[in-house]
């Protein structure tokens, strides 16, 4: 049987991914929902922490990040389902979303965590554009709860239930924001 990218796009669905608002500004503030995210971590104190996030080539978002040179990742609560649906559909309850600053970039303080970063480089891939972010900062949300997912094109939150997983103990990297 042929590979296709339908089968591509199907396979790729069945990733849990969780729901993230990344934000830039400068002049106009901007905000989309992004799933396909991801973060390299730092073996110690000394190493560099990255983000990636892919973003549509042409949209406003994109052209707001390379503006500034900032942005932030706010990964979402499974409670702010609405959140994500008023910003992807552009509805007028995003206008009920209540924002913050943190180094000149809009976040959500009630996220289960923002990470604020500088724009790094991208990559155009066609129709999307995977941007690279170093990270300058990072917020965790008071009393983080299940994220909100996306599986199967579909939102979903998390059990409750922790599978324990054994690696080697990081050691906190201290020029993060506490």
């Amino acid at each position: 049987m042929a590979f296709t990218t339908k089968d591509f796009k199907v396979a790729c669905h069945y990733r849990a991914m969780s729901v993230a608002i990344v934000t830039a500004s400068r002049p106009n503030f901007k905000a989309t929902v992004v799933t396909e995210h991801s973060a390299a971590f730092p073996l110690d104190d000394q190493d560099e922490c990255y983000v990636t996030l892919v973003v549509p080539t042409h949209s406003a978002t994109l052209q707001a990040i390379k503006t500034s040179q900032f942005f932030a990742l706010n990964y979402l609560r499974r409670s702010q389902l609405w959140m994500a649906e008023a910003t992807y559909k552009l509805l007028k309850s995003k206008d009920k979303i209540q924002w913050f600053t943190r180094h000149n970039i809009p976040y959500l303080p009630s996220a289960n965590a923002a990470v604020f970063c500088s724009y790094y480089r991208e990559l155009n891939l066609g129709l999307n554009t995977l941007v690279v972010g170093h990270a300058l900062d990072a917020r965790l949300g008071n009393k983080p709860t299940a994220p909100l997912v996306n599986h199967c094109q579909d939102y979903c939150s998390v059990g409750g239930e922790r599978v324990p997983v054994t690696h080697p103990r990081l050691r906190k990297n201290r020029r993060l924001a506490k």
